[in-house]
């Protein structure tokens, strides 16, 4: 995955990305709906996160399961600050995902 297709949003891509690649094998088709409308919203919220770093490096950290330092490397930013971004921006996606959560309940 680009850092130019993560900067400008576009995490959408079925061969890297593993949100998108729910495992159907063995499993209802109600639960499999559920999986991949969970995977869709994970992908919408993820697109709300604010760019300038929190939502590049968390891209990274959630889709191309890159370390903390591996991010830093890639956005030529200091490691602490890339922990900074990755914390925040889970902790994003934690409040953004929770009325959605909330529905499954």
């Amino acid at each position: 995955m680009s850092l130019e297709r993560i900067r400008s949003g576009q995490f959408r891509d079925r061969d890297t990305e593993p949100f998108d690649a729910v495992d159907t094998t063995h499993r209802l088709p109600e639960i499999v709906a559920v999986s991949n409308e969970g995977v869709r919203e994970i992908n919408r919220q993820m697109e709300t996160l604010p760019s300038g770093g929190i939502r590049e490096a968390t891209a990274l950290y959630v889709y191309a399961d890159f370390s903390c330092p591996e991010i830093a490397t890639q956005l030529d930013r200091p490691v602490g600050t890339i922990k900074a971004y990755v914390h925040r921006g889970k902790k994003n996606l934690q409040e953004l995902l929770k009325p959605w959560k909330n529905e499954e309940e």
